[in-house]
């Protein structure tokens, strides 16, 4: 009777603070007390003793998990959520302690208290694919040529002067990147004064970097897609193979940052006509990947910081650098501003920011200054240089 209102008292405590231990959370932390439980099998109570914990561990972090994810987003990705759950438990936690132990009916029973680092958790399901804090995720435009086995030449939106659209294959990368949250650009006329781009042949990077950047965005996606007979076939079926060969580029940088390529194969009905299907589904399952991708490496891009030198100059430039230097300051953009050389004709600062040299060139550009404006001369790979004008125009 005792053990049974000790383990009474033990349960009703845990889940207590199983409810309410987040509240008691660090800024880099998630704490969570459970109770696991495991049958005790031809006596082996060490064995049941380590089930026990382990579901008890797994319990905590599937708690912690939800804790931090938003119901809206629980209800639209709760299957990615639950696969990463179940893949990362129970080894998830940071640090462990057996609170307390009993056997009743032959049941090995344990309260466990879990620690889980917040860092190690948004990782994980941004490499899912789910952001579960809001953040502005880059705007993508589409460049992958398209050849069916009916067309005599690719389709490509990008060489169309009249009426340019969406490939099948486009069109299904589109919205599996918008489900994501992705602003992916509709097609448009491209301004091109040289010749024509090859037909059946693909931008370069140089040229796709140009297209999307002619639109401003982030992120270009590049490649070619083709279908073709398969050679399997199962009752009346016949079936087609879609060869998709894509590249990621980041249009500030010229950076390869993703490669995709797969063969897709799909059922049809005997006697086709289209390659809509394999298309239809090669686009799914390239959108899903590169935007899984994306979300994970533009998450990673923002928490990271890195030094990038900002090199000023201009007429009486110094009283001006005082107060660009405090502005930047004050406006949050940096996390930390270092001075690295001061002359009589110009100075250079240290700023630590997360993100690229041009993204933290397009923040400065729009701080006001009073008295005097700034033009940025040159972006490069990890510096920037402005110089001050009196007149800004």
């Amino acid at each position: 009777m005792k053990k049974f209102v000790l383990f009474s008292i033990l349960i009703n405590i845990c889940f207590v603070f199983s409810f309410s231990e987040v509240k008691a959370e660090t800024n880099e932390f998630i704490f969570q007390k459970t109770v696991g439980s495991a049958e005790i099998e031809d006596g082996k109570r060490s064995e049941a003793q380590e089930k026990a914990r382990d579901k008890a561990i797994s319990d905590a972090f599937s708690n912690a998990v939800l804790s931090l994810v938003p119901e809206k987003i629980l209800n639209k990705k709760f299957e990615d959520i639950f696969s990463v759950i179940e893949s990362a438990a129970p080894d998830a936690a940071e640090e462990f302690q057996v609170m307390g132990e009993v056997i009743k009916d032959d049941k090995y029973i344990i309260a466990v208290r879990s620690s889980f680092s917040k860092k190690m958790i948004d990782h994980k399901l941004a490499s899912a694919g789910i952001i579960i804090e809001e953040i502005e995720l880059p705007e993508i435009v589409l460049l992958v040529s398209q050849k069916g086995l009916e067309d005599f030449t690719a389709y490509q939106w990008w060489n169309d002067k009249r009426s340019p659209s969406f490939s099948s294959l486009e069109k299904a990368m589109q919205k599996e990147l918008a489900d994501m949250d992705f602003k992916v650009l509709k097609p448009f006329l491209v301004k091109n004064d040289s010749d024509d781009f090859e037909q059946d042949s693909v931008p370069d990077k140089k040229e796709a970097v140009n297209i999307g950047l002619d639109r401003d965005a982030d992120i270009v996606v590049v490649g070619r897609a083709e279908a073709m007979p398969g050679r399997n076939r199962i009752g009346d079926k016949e079936t087609i193979q879609v060869s998709v060969s894509l590249m990621v580029i980041k249009t500030d940088s010229g950076e390869e940052l993703y490669n995709f390529s797969k063969d897709v194969m799909v059922t049809v009905d005997e006697n086709f006509e289209g390659s809509e299907a394999g298309f239809n589904k090669a686009g799914q399952v390239a959108g899903e990947k590169i935007g899984k991708f994306l979300i994970s490496h533009w998450k990673e891009l923002l928490d990271s910081s890195r030094e990038i030198d900002i090199e000023t100059t201009g007429l009486n430039y110094l009283p001006k650098f005082i107060k660009f230097k405090n502005r930047l300051t004050q406006e949050n953009i940096v996390k930390d501003l270092r001075e690295k050389e001061i002359t009589a004709q110009g100075s250079i600062v240290t700023a630590v920011f997360s993100g690229s040299p041009q993204e933290l060139a397009e923040e400065i550009v729009k701080i006001p200054f009073n008295d005097f404006g700034i033009e940025i001369t040159d972006v490069k790979d990890n510096k920037i240089i402005i110089r001050f004008v009196t007149d800004p125009q």
